[in-house]
């Protein structure tokens, strides 16, 4: 399990906003903070809210919903459906299902400050977002 956090502008259907991106290889899904997910797109509330185990292994948090949002980091356009969730510790989690849909490679040093994304394979590339 690795992290890389990267400001990214997010885009939904209803606005787009900058937030600090924790890219978390031992997150099986992307989520967002519900707050967050309210202002920038519409969600599509579950029945009943779902219980998600974060890549911890210990702490459950609970999806009430789904929306989709894009990102562009350099030349890489990123789109998914991501969880909405009420409690969370970082603003939005790109986990590795988006991660695998996109060939995006998270390379790890032993300088943590050296961590990095390899778009080199991104799946969707684009001049600009």
């Amino acid at each position: 399990m690795g992290l890389i956090k990267e400001k990214l502008l997010i885009k939904g259907d209803k606005a787009s906003k900058d937030l600090t991106v924790l890219f978390d290889s031992g997150a099986s899904m992307s989520v967002i903070h519900k707050d967050l997910a309210e202002g920038l797109c519409t969600i599509n509330y579950f029945d009943k809210p779902k219980a998600m185990e974060l890549a911890d292994g210990v702490t459950t948090v609970k999806a009430i919903g789904t929306c989709a949002f894009v990102a562009g980091i350099e030349g890489c356009d990123i789109d998914d459906d991501m969880r909405v969730v009420e409690k969370l510790g970082s603003e939005m989690i790109i986990g590795a299902s988006t991660l695998q849909k996109h060939k995006i490679k998270m390379v790890f040093d032993e300088d943590e400050k050296k961590n990095k994304l390899d778009l080199s394979e991104c799946k969707t590339r684009i001049d600009r977002l």
